[in-house]
């Protein structure tokens, strides 16, 4: 009885075996930064740079990745004006992309850079200061918070 394998049987072997190292399964992180309330359309990233095939495009966790899309071409953009940092400094996202021979998964960190778009707010409707008997009260310039408290700075 023989013991060796037919050229046909090694073929689909190492078809098999390098179909299966082809593929490749990866995580990349990446980090963005955007402003605040950045009009809708506005892109974060392109997609289509991070690989070299045909592609689908898939938010797979996060969240609140529906503030964001993803165009047929592979632009990553905003989708919606109600990213505001006072509300959170960031989102975190993955997008998968899938090929014949790669499924990469890209876990997003979206900064936001605040647009100072709104007023300091003061909650108390007074603040009560201590002063020193001695200090001249015409040298006061101006009341400001300092480590959690607020006091007064002097001019001497």
């Amino acid at each position: 009885m023989a013991v060796g394998r037919s050229a046909k049987q090694w073929l689909g072997f190492l078809f098999l075996l390098v179909a299966g190292l082809l593929r490749v399964n990866a995580s990349i992180k990446v980090g963005k930064t955007i402003l605040e309330h950045s009009p809708i359309g506005t892109t974060v990233d392109d997609l289509s740079k991070r690989h070299t095939a045909d592609a689908s495009y898939v938010f797979t966790a996060g969240n609140n990745p529906a503030r964001f899309s993803i165009d047929s071409a592979g632009m990553l953009a905003v989708a919606s004006t109600d990213l505001d940092r006072e509300m959170e400094n960031t989102v975190k996202f993955d997008v998968t992309i899938y090929t014949a021979l790669q499924t990469l998964v890209i876990q997003y960190t979206i900064s936001l850079r605040d647009i100072n778009d709104n007023a300091a707010t003061f909650d108390p409707s007074s603040y009560t200061v201590a002063l020193d008997e001695d200090v001249d009260v015409r040298k006061i310039s101006q009341v400001k918070p300092a480590q959690e408290r607020w006091q007064t700075q002097c001019l001497l």
